[in-house]
């Protein structure tokens, strides 16, 4: 974590508020208003508060720091990755049950699930595939333990115990988020490896070594597939509406978006249409959470959700509990034109909690400005391993909470867990006394 939270918040709110109005967006059905704006800000407010408020009462004097000692993994090491190898065997059954390479077939069953929801039916998946959904964030958690914690990478670990499953639940479920998470996790921890075993002067002056050469080009490589899928999946589902031309008129009438101008022309001009539409969906996809909470800010005047909005597991608990409360809970949001679109950390903390949401906004304020100085006070390493996630956290605020986006729930639960197993344990005598030395 190399920015204060408080500035990080700042300057993703900003760049994705010129995003929206830099670009030809037009909305269609939708109208923005000042009170929504000003509910956005009191929300972002609260948190860059709880995090000013951490950084001001934080001890000016900090303790020496202890010799001879180091991070024991031992546990971790023991108990993840059976919990991935376990996922793996799962996901592989499942993939036996149904054609799920075939990302027209998968669409279709997503387009089932989004509608079993709004209808507050349970869950259709079965029972292997549900155990599975609550196995494989370990993925993440395995993800950031390799990349932070091993002097030298171990590719192979890293793949079977990290990529697998998380790339076997990305084509189950037919969707990007999954992928997008671990490919920015990945990219967020092995910049905050860097400043973990090199310091920050050192990540300046470092000289370039064949095995980051290597690491970097199989970087390339991945992202460039993924990619390559996350392309492949808004084409298909372009095709399902008749084509690239035919989808533009579909979000006109659905998503109640447009993108239309002179700005829009010179662009499908240089570009063509298909390029075009791509890059109008990507950038959607990051933005759309300006739109949607000022449309929950201003209109969403029902009943508070209680957590069933902004929390998968919750709201998959409550299907089977009582479908009949999450299908009136839902409800109003599908009158709205909300149903299915990403509504920011902020319009999801005020459909669940209305401005008490205040309150949770303050705390994750505290709690990453907490992360943040203990990694830069360097007295205890393993607060390393929260930085990430802390950091996706603030930027994925453009779509959910950290609980409520990709599974969060689930996936803070295997971080805070492996994070509790490792252990600050004595370091042999011929280690250097300067600070807590990551195990390998």
């Amino acid at each position: 974590m190399k920015r204060h939270p408080a500035i990080s918040m700042l300057q993703v709110w900003t760049v994705c508020i010129l995003a929206f109005f830099g670009l030809p967006f037009v909305l269609v059905g939708r109208t923005l208003t000042a009170w929504g704006f000003f509910a956005l800000a009191l929300f972002i407010g609260a948190f860059i508060v709880g995090a000013t408020f951490r950084t001001l009462t934080w001890p000016r004097h900090v303790q020496a720091v202890p010799a001879h000692t180091r991070i024991d993994l031992g546990m971790v090491d023991k108990i993840l990755p059976g919990v991935a190898i376990l996922t793996v065997f799962i996901l592989a059954w499942e993939f036996a049950q149904g054609n799920f390479l075939d990302l027209s077939q998968a669409w279709e069953i997503r387009a089932e699930r989004a509608g079993d929801l709004l209808g507050g039916q349970a869950s259709q998946s079965s029972a292997l595939f549900q155990i599975a959904f609550i196995l494989y964030p370990v993925g993440f958690a395995m993800l950031v333990r390799e990349t932070l914690f091993r002097k030298d990478i171990i590719l192979w670990r890293l793949a079977l115990f990290s990529g697998l499953p998380i790339l076997m639940m990305s084509l189950i479920m037919g969707g990007r988020g999954p992928l997008l998470y671990a490919i920015l996790l990945a990219f967020v921890s092995f910049r905050t490896r860097q400043r973990l075993w090199q310091g920050d002067r050192a990540v300046a002056r470092r000289r370039v070594r064949t095995s980051t050469l290597i690491y970097g080009s199989l970087a390339v490589v991945v992202g460039l597939a993924a990619l390559n899928y996350f392309v492949v999946v808004f084409l298909v589902r372009a095709e399902s509406a008749g084509g690239v031309e035919a989808m533009f008129d579909l979000v006109s009438s659905i998503w109640g978006v447009d993108f239309e101008g002179p700005v829009a022309d010179l662009i499908i001009g240089t570009i063509g249409y298909g390029n075009t539409y791509l890059v109008f969906v990507f950038v959607w996809y990051l933005v759309q959470g300006l739109v949607m909470s000022n449309v929950i800010f201003t209109d969403f005047t029902t009943s508070p959700h209680y957590g069933i909005y902004g929390l998968e597991l919750l709201t998959a608990l409550m299907r089977r509990i009582n479908g009949d409360f999450v299908a009136d809970r839902f409800y109003p949001l599908l009158e709205l034109n909300l149903a299915g679109f990403l509504p920011s950390a902020w319009g999801s903390l005020y459909v669940d909690w209305k401005f008490w949401g205040l309150i949770p906004a303050f705390l994750w304020g505290y709690l990453a400005a907490l992360v943040y100085h203990r990694c830069r006070e360097r007295m205890d390493l393993r607060w390393f391993y929260l930085a990430p996630v802390v950091s996706l956290g603030i930027f994925f605020s453009l779509i959910n909470t950290p609980l409520g986006f990709g599974n969060g729930f689930v996936i803070h639960f295997w971080m805070i867990l492996a994070f509790m197993l490792m252990r600050v344990v004595p370091a042999p005598a011929r280690q250097p006394a300067v600070a807590l030395q990551p195990a390998e």
